[in-house]
């Protein structure tokens, strides 16, 4: 764990957070007159994994909808 005094985080915190947004990147613990007082973990973004063919069979047509003529239903609807 990197460890860093808070002035010093004070005065590159930017640059700090940069570094610390770098994957594989370790937590930082940022002090005050050698005593703790934060912990920054990096933010990690866990994207879900896809998974191919997941949702197959999860919904389901009853019926014969490509053979059904519809035009007086839209007619009905105007």
């Amino acid at each position: 764990m990197n460890t860093v005094n808070i002035s010093t985080f004070k005065a590159g915190c930017i640059a700090l957070l940069k570094k610390l947004q770098k994957k594989g990147s370790e937590p930082l613990l940022v002090t005050s007159r050698g005593e703790p007082i934060a912990i920054i973990y990096p933010f990690k973004s866990e994207k879900p994994k896809r998974i191919l063919g997941g949702q197959k069979e999860s919904i389901v047509m009853k019926g014969d909808f490509s053979g059904e003529d519809l035009s007086n239903e839209w007619e009905s609807l105007k």
